[in-house]
């Protein structure tokens, strides 16, 4: 009998669907949108997931899954969000475990050899796994009002402030509040708001702003750079922290932050006593392997077998 698996990274920003045949080795990717847990509704976070699921293994010209594992952000909201996560389970239409982002990343680093992790994107964190004792060991992950430092968000957020100001004529407008305002299509105060409090919400409001300060720094926009490095700053000071803490050297890294010259120079020349390396495999392909775990019995695979077809799928 068939196990076929989908394995999901779901970020504030966009997500992967990667759908597995463990029987022929083969597999199929899907791009969505964002599925954060705390911050889109129950609706549209069955919604996003159901599609998700459905186009990856239409890909595979599969129709059925054996079981969904999903790591989702938002799951740093204590209860609430397990509460959230748990109901997300509840409404699919198949088997369904839905976890931490950070949790499906250190698989997909413990493939590649990794010991801890570090997720840089639109939320950060530090993150390890004892496989001994399953306990989880976490710096950050207290979401962007209370953590967050050194993320896309926290990029993204600061941009539009200065933009805020800058068009209120309290600061003046450089090659960085141009940018934003340029790509976003603001050009008053009421346009900068009506942006950033979107039905979209600001979490994805200030990611996309990020996007276009990272863009900005690499086209050598001083003050865009300057924002940039100090949050890669603020980032390593954290996973500086985790190296003293745990012991482990070697860091890798995931998310839309390491796309940045400017942000992963400054991150690896400032973390203390630590090694930091950029993950290669998509954080999904951890999902897939814990999924296969889950679901499937019996079954002659190594995660590097697993690891191995979506690699391919990225050549």
């Amino acid at each position: 009998m068939e196990c076929i698996v989908v394995g999901v990274d779901g970020g504030a920003s966009r997500s992967s669907f990667l759908a597995f045949d463990p029987s022929r080795l083969e597999g199929a990717r899907w791009r969505g949108g964002p599925l954060n847990v705390m911050y889109r509704s129950l609706a549209d976070l069955i919604s996003g997931l159901r599609r998700g699921v459905w186009a990856s293994l239409r890909l595979l010209s599969r129709g059925g899954t054996a079981g969904v594992y999903a790591g989702l952000a938002g799951m740093d909201a204590g209860l609430a969000s397990l509460r959230r996560a748990r109901a997300v389970e509840a409404q699919l239409p198949y088997p369904a475990v839905v976890d931490h982002d950070a949790f499906i990343a250190w698989w997909a680093s413990w493939i590649e050899g990794g010991e801890a992790v570090v997720i840089a994107g639109t939320g950060s964190l530090a993150y390890r796994y004892d496989t001994e004792t399953g306990r989880r060991y976490i710096f950050g992950n207290h979401g962007p009002l209370l953590g967050d430092q050194g993320s896309a968000f926290e990029v993204g957020l600061e941009a539009l402030k200065r933009l805020g100001e800058a068009l209120q004529g309290l600061s003046r407008h450089t090659c960085l509040e141009d940018a934003v305002a340029s790509r976003l299509r603001v050009s008053t105060p009421e346009e900068a708001s009506a942006y950033a409090y979107a039905s979209a919400g600001l979490v994805e409001a200030a990611a996309a702003a990020a996007r276009v300060v990272l863009e900005a720094a690499e086209s050598g926009c001083g003050p865009a750079a300057s924002l940039v490095r100090r949050a890669a700053f603020r980032l390593a000071r954290m996973v500086s922290r985790a190296v003293e803490e745990w012991e482990v050297k070697v860091f890798r890294v995931y998310g839309g932050l390491t796309k940045s010259r400017v942000y992963m120079e400054t991150l690896k020349a400032s973390v203390r006593g630590g090694i930091i390396e950029e993950g290669r495999l998509d954080p999904a392909v951890g999902a897939v392997w814990l999924a296969l775990q889950y679901y499937c019995d019996n079954l002659a695979l190594t995660p590097w077998d697993v690891a191995v077809v979506f690699s391919d799928l990225d050549s």
